[in-house]
């Protein structure tokens, strides 16, 4: 059987087939790498449906009807909007899946005003050289240094354009800190 092209389309309140497929995927994806942001479905729910509210860029890709992919994105302040969150099916990734989610949601958000694209990725299980660093001591040196030392999302988040623009120490608890990276829109380039 020959598989549909994927196509990304609009996630609404309404749709609750999706929305739980959405919800599914984000326990699935998030259990190792953020163990404490979506552990059950009723706490991804949540999630969604805050993602779902008025003014919400809300976006899925789907192949042969399913959801393999998931990217939104709200306006932060001034021309600045914050991309949150994207998940790829784990069976799925490596295939630009990520990539056009994010390109999609750029370009609808700079529709918009953005000129400037903004997200968080943390470090909840030391996967990067600013786990378990007292980051107050001296951030600008652990920036500098910064690299992944196992599977996280800092990679993809450089090979799409984003730069580290900053981090937020202890934010998912002590020496668990939130990387900081931006990207300028086609719109603001």
């Amino acid at each position: 059987m020959k598989r549909s092209e994927p196509t990304i389309v609009t996630m609404g309140p309404g749709d609750e087939d999706r929305i739980l497929e959405v919800c599914e995927l984000l326990v699935r994806s998030f259990r190792d790498l953020s163990p404490t942001w979506v552990p059950t479905v009723e706490a991804a729910r949540a999630k969604v449906v805050g993602a779902l509210e008025p003014g919400m860029l809300s976006r899925v890709l789907l192949i042969d009807g399913r959801v393999v992919g998931w990217v939104g994105a709200r306006h932060d302040y001034g021309s600045v909007w914050e991309l949150h969150p994207l998940v790829v099916d784990e069976g799925m990734r490596g295939r630009g899946y990520g990539r056009a989610l994010v390109n999609d949601v750029e370009r609808l958000a700079a529709g918009n005003g953005a000129l400037t694209m903004l997200l968080g990725t943390s470090d909840e299980v030391g996967r990067t050289t600013l786990t378990g660093q007292d980051l107050f001591l001296d951030v600008i040196s652990a920036l500098r240094d910064l690299k992944p030392t196992g599977a996280h999302p800092l990679g993809f988040w450089q090979r799409v354009g984003y730069t580290v623009v900053g981090v937020i120490p202890d934010a998912e608890g002590p020496g668990k800190p939130t990387i900081l990276l931006a990207k300028r829109t086609e719109r603001g380039a």
